[in-house]
């Protein structure tokens, strides 16, 4: 699976629409992780665990600030 874009359109006007998205690339996102790390032993160089922290760190300040729908 690929992860999918998010038109601007769904954005302002179909919400539900984005919110699936969002799940389906996240699931895509946490999936390929799995295959790598897990099940192939691959070794992540710095920039990609710079930039995962990165994720993580906002993902927080997202879940955080974020209304439970």
């Amino acid at each position: 699976m690929m992860f999918r874009e998010i038109d601007f359109y769904d954005i302002r006007h179909n919400p539900t629409k984005v919110n699936e998205i969002m799940t389906d690339n996240v699931h895509v996102l946490s999936n390929q992780l799995y295959v790598l790390v897990e099940g192939n032993h691959v070794a992540l160089d710095e920039d990609t665990m710079k930039a995962l922290q990165s994720l993580k760190n906002y993902l927080e300040k997202v879940l955080d600030k974020s209304p439970r729908v």
